[in-house]
């Protein structure tokens, strides 16, 4: 039942987090989230992964979503309830918002696979 509780009562996924510690707290971890999110882009980027126009959308969605994030947590009463037409006002707009591109689940494709691999010989060059 807390869980349903938890479901019910959420506005961001940081809601569903479970776990902080004394020295990382959710908000570090939603914003270590975001940060890696856009560094792991950015990687991909130079490996090849990502054309230019690739890598330039899913940074926008990165950054949407770390925005759409603010501001329910902004517009949020006490509770973290918002009216349907905030809800409406908040994710116009943003019908793909997420950290990841979509063609990323495709990797076991052969020419996915090669960038993939050239990703993994760029980071441990880097080492």
């Amino acid at each position: 039942m807390d869980h349903y509780n938890l479901l019910d009562s959420s506005v961001s996924w940081k809601d569903f987090l479970s776990y902080e510690t004394t020295s990382f707290s959710k908000d570090d971890i939603v914003d270590a989230t975001y940060a890696c999110a856009l560094r792991l882009a950015e990687m991909k980027g130079r490996a090849g992964i990502f054309d230019e126009e690739q890598l330039k959308t899913l940074k926008h969605r990165i950054n949407i979503s770390q925005e759409t994030m603010s501001e329910l947590e902004r517009r949020g009463d006490k509770k973290g309830f918002l009216d349907s037409e905030a809800i409406k006002d908040i994710f116009t707009g943003t019908d793909d918002s997420v950290v990841s591109d979509r063609s990323e689940l495709r990797w076991l494709s052969k020419p996915k696979l090669l960038r993939y691999l050239a990703l993994l010989k760029f980071h441990v060059k880097n080492l």
